[in-house]
């Protein structure tokens, strides 16, 4: 028997004893199905029996290889570079997911989650086999390929792997060194929301010599992008909700209860546990804020139920979404010239959006106030995206119209995105007057249409077209005094809004037991959140969608200057969320075509200052 042979006999015999140990393992109590065999059982039964097939018969078809027409067969398929790159990462897939499995069941992760429980008692066996073949089957592969051609494929396979050899290592090095007891490993689904990303890395790496030729290849770039972004995102925001113990639904957080109200009919709350920042009207609660992410959360609501439902969770994914969507909004814009093509400043303009601004911070929170400025990023994100790919004017109004059922005044955006479009078009030809009356009007229609509904929504709530319940909030005294003395908008608010959001700045002290770092429950100056921000006035150019950007930003800060809080409790200036796309278009403008050795600097310290003040927030002002 030559060693190809043994190693398909090999694969072949491991695999009839997973399929027999799983035959004769114990039922667990109260399962039955088919021949006394749960469901999931059967299902892995069949994938092994698949498995066993193909095995024997390539082990028959091993012994008689003397055959002209097999051997024949087998070298076409191994010379067809693209069909065996294939076949290689098949075998790297099951070997290293299998590994990685095996990985998380054998680690003390195990005694902390049920699902790697589960695992271990119904697939440790195929798991155990998947390692086994696929070593097998590479030694078979590897004594009948020439050395150039595997030395080629090999290249791409090494690389990714040790990728993720390397953080396995490190996670099992921690775990054994800090115990079984620490915290480490029991955020609750820590290790999922590690090796996840990780895998998609390396199959998109893997991937990447077999489609790089593909007349796709581009957009699937772009989305693979986006989609390992979007991962990485929330698996920085989930450690950090965890890490300060926000990991589910916290008080005041309202919009799944307003969602199943809507199910009911009805467009106030049931008995709800707090009324803070709730409306009394009529005998009733009402949530005073535009209704947008109650809509959204319907669906999910009705999946997975009302008690089960994680408004933390689900605006934590919203917020890696967002970060996704800013990638693939410079991507765009590098593209069609607005700003320089400049890929490493991209991802450190994402870099800074995701954890440099308190973007962060709101990504964690899930509550009312918090989860209505993530979702209308959200939709401003679209609306841009959608105005960069030269979209139907109606859909970029439609994202701005939804982003308005979230935050009215977040309206102040289309001249930004007016100036993006003229922009672009003037790039291409002389843009026509009826043209652009043409795209405004069709732009313009949705929006109307959002204004409409929101102020039909105040009229069945408050029997009011204009009444938005803030007046009559359930809030701080503070807030509503101010509101009932000087109205929602006035100059008297000038002067402390202009504090916080430009001058202020956090407490810091020396003394015998450290630095202290105090930024206090009103906020800071944004400049001061995101140092970052100071490029917004380098390479300063005159085009329709500078323009645009400044008479946005502009519009947008004389509402808040003279609005009637600041953001009241915050980290920073959480109204910068308001005005942050031409404020990031602006900053991408300065950076050029060269990211600054001093914008990398003054990224890492608004990572920092944004990362002690979340742990200040939810840990050290307690201390």
């Amino acid at each position: 028997m030559t060693v190809s042979s043994l190693m398909l006999f090999l694969t072949m015999i491991e695999g009839l004893a997973v399929f027999l140990q799983l035959i004769f393992l114990p039922p667990e109590s109260g399962l039955s199905g088919f021949m006394g065999f749960s469901n999931t059982r059967l299902a892995i039964l069949s994938v092994i029996l698949l498995g066993n097939i193909a095995s024997i018969t390539a082990f028959i078809l091993s012994i008689h290889l003397n055959t002209k027409k097999i051997r024949s067969g087998i070298s076409s398929l191994i010379h067809n570079e693209k069909l065996f790159f294939i076949i290689l990462l098949t075998l790297y897939s099951v070997f290293f997911f299998s590994i990685q499995i095996l990985f998380l069941i054998y680690s003390p992760v195990r005694k902390w989650d049920s699902s790697v429980q589960a695992l271990s008692r119904r697939i440790n066996g195929l798991l155990f086999w998947g390692v086994l073949s696929a070593l097998q089957l590479y030694l078979f592969f590897r004594s009948k390929v020439e050395q150039k051609v595997w030395a080629k494929l090999h290249s791409s396979l090494f690389p990714a792997a040790m990728f993720l050899i390397i953080p396995n290592s490190i996670y099992g090095f921690l775990c054994w060194i800090l115990g079984t007891e620490n915290w480490f490993y029991r955020i609750e689904h820590f290790e999922w929301y590690v090796f996840l990303p990780l895998q998609i890395f390396l199959f998109g790496k893997i991937l990447q010599p077999v489609l790089k030729n593909h007349r796709f290849y581009t957009k699937l770039c772009a989305f693979y992008g986006f989609f390992q972004i979007t991962l990485i995102t929330f698996v920085v925001y989930r450690m950090t909700g965890q890490w300060v113990g926000r990991w589910n639904t916290p008080a005041k957080s309202y919009w799944h209860l307003l969602a199943d109200a809507f199910f009911r009919g009805e467009l106030f709350l049931a008995d709800p546990d707090t009324t803070h920042d709730l409306t009394f009207y009529n005998g009733h609660w009402f949530v005073p804020n535009p209704p947008l992410p109650a809509i959204i959360m319907m669906p999910l609501i009705k999946i997975f139920g009302l008690w089960t439902f994680n408004t933390t969770l689900f605006s934590t994914w919203v917020g890696a979404i967002n970060t996704g969507l800013i990638f693939l909004i410079f991507r765009k814009a590098s593209q069609k010239g607005l700003i320089p093509d400049n890929r490493s400043g991209i991802l450190w303009l994402t870099v800074v959006f995701a954890i440099g601004t308190n973007h962060w911070w709101l990504s964690i929170l899930g509550q009312m106030w918090f989860v209505s400025q993530v979702l209308t990023v959200t939709f401003c994100e679209l609306a841009v995206l959608s105005v960069l790919s030269e979209k139907s004017p109606f859909l970029t109004g439609s994202m701005l119209g939804l982003a308005i059922l979230a935050r009215p005044n977040i309206f102040a955006v289309y001249p930004f995105l007016l100036g993006i479009y003229y922009f672009i078009q003037k790039g291409k030809q002389k843009i026509q007057r009826l043209q652009l009356f043409h795209w405004t009007f069709s732009s313009a229609v949705p929006i109307v249409i959002s204004v409409f509904l929101l102020l039909y929504y105040n009229f069945l709530r408050f029997n009011n077209w204009f009444d938005f319940g803030y007046v009559t909030i359930h809030g701080a005294s503070w807030i509503v005094s101010a509101v009932k003395e000087y109205g929602m908008f006035h100059p008297h608010f000038l002067k402390t809004n202009l504090s916080v959001m430009l001058f202020r700045i956090p407490q810091i002290s020396i003394n015998s037991s450290g630095i202290d770092f105090n930024p206090g429950i009103m906020g800071y100056s944004i400049f001061f959140m995101t140092p970052p921000l100071i490029f917004i006035f380098r390479n300063l150019r005159k085009n329709w969608w500078n323009v645009g950007a400044w008479i946005s930003i502009l519009v947008s800060l004389s509402l808040l200057l003279m609005y009637h809080n600041t953001g009241a409790e915050q980290i920073g200036y959480r109204y910068m969320m308001d005005f942050i796309l031409p404020l990031f278009f602006l900053m991408a403008q300065g950076i050029g075509k060269k990211t600054p050795l001093v914008f990398a600097i003054l990224t890492i310290a608004a990572i920092l200052i944004n990362a002690i003040s979340i742990y200040w927030w939810f840990l050290g002002r307690a201390l």
